[in-house]
């Protein structure tokens, strides 16, 4: 009698063990997609509040930035030993965006003329940002470019 109870409760905790880590794994993943698109979001909104003439790579893990106002001087860095990616305003201190990045990349190119830009208007950029998080053995990596002053009328 024993031995058929510890054989069921051993059915059992196999049949409920693989689900519940499927579900874990599925959850982790979700949170980690989540930190990544809200990281690329903040840096997204920053940038459309920046004044496109002040927009700099500094180096492939800093991006600098004025906003509108004209008085804000934003930075984003990337430290790749601590794997940390910070924005640090001259209005606050610096804020810890994300922990775990593996990689973060920035990149800004002009937008030829022939891209449907007016003459007069300044001259539009491309920014390309790559971020790579990962935590607990999940990993995920998101790319976005954003246009800045484009006019795509």
């Amino acid at each position: 009698m024993v031995i058929a109870i510890t054989g069921v409760l051993a059915g059992l905790a196999v049949s409920i063990a693989q689900p519940l880590i499927t579900y874990v794994g599925a959850t982790s993943q979700a949170d980690l997609s989540d930190e990544a698109d809200t990281v690329l979001q903040r840096i997204e909104d920053d940038l459309r509040l920046s004044l496109q003439s002040t927009v700099k790579v500094i180096s492939a893990s800093e991006l600098d930035l004025t906003l509108v106002s004209g008085t804000e001087l934003v930075s984003f860095s990337y430290d790749a030993t601590a794997g940390t990616l910070m924005r640090c305003s001259s209005f606050t201190a610096c804020v810890l965006l994300a922990d775990n990045v593996q990689q973060n990349l920035f990149d800004v190119q002009l937008v030829s003329q022939a891209q449907g830009v007016s003459s007069n208007a300044q001259a539009p950029a491309l920014v390309s940002i790559q971020l790579a998080l990962s935590r607990m053995g999940e990993s995920i990596s998101l790319m976005r470019q954003f246009c800045i002053k484009c006019n795509l009328n």
